[in-house]
């Protein structure tokens, strides 16, 4: 699957919150998210641009995912996504590491999720930076909404949290 995602920095959450919940959509999740990310002893993973991530989330469910072939269309990031559900954290993590991988980075960050049709929206928080919206669609969607949310002022990114996480870094 390809995945065609935008950030909006600095958003206000509640105000977000309220124009999702005003529009119809749905809220999937609000909660704290787990997230490992993986790769070989070399490096390997990251020296391809690519992400290997096993993730907890809440208490709803585990997802193992592999994302390569990164690039920016249209001022959006998109990938080449593989994604399953897992059942098991704790078994998950121990293939991984059987299979020679390790853990690269790992953090804790609270996300809000709503769907609406066939769009996503995430809003995350992690400390240090700014409270962020990611939408998740096909471009023109996206320009779609960027506006009926009224968040053409606010900065797009295609950054990952990593480059956002230096780019605030104090």
């Amino acid at each position: 699957m390809t995945e065609c995602e935008v950030k909006i920095l600095g958003i206000d959450k509640d105000q977000l919150i309220a124009k999702l919940e005003a529009a119809g959509a749905k809220l999937l999740f609000s909660g704290e998210l787990d997230v490992y990310y993986y790769d070989t002893a070399d490096g390997d993973i990251r020296a391809k641009n690519e992400l290997l991530r096993l993730r907890k989330i809440g208490d709803q469910k585990v997802e193992l995912v592999y994302k390569k072939n990164r690039r920016e269309e249209n001022g959006c990031k998109v990938l080449d996504e593989h994604e399953i559900e897992v059942s098991d954290f704790d078994e998950a993590r121990i293939i991984l590491e059987s299979l020679g991988y390790g853990v690269r980075k790992n953090y804790v960050k609270t996300r809000t999720e709503y769907e609406f049709e066939d769009l996503k929206f995430v809003i995350d928080e992690f400390e240090g930076v700014p409270a962020y919206l990611e939408i998740e669609g096909e471009t023109g969607q996206i320009d779609e909404w960027v506006k009926k949310l009224d968040l053409g002022d606010y900065e797009r990114s295609a950054e990952t949290l990593d480059e956002l996480m230096k780019r605030y870094k104090k």
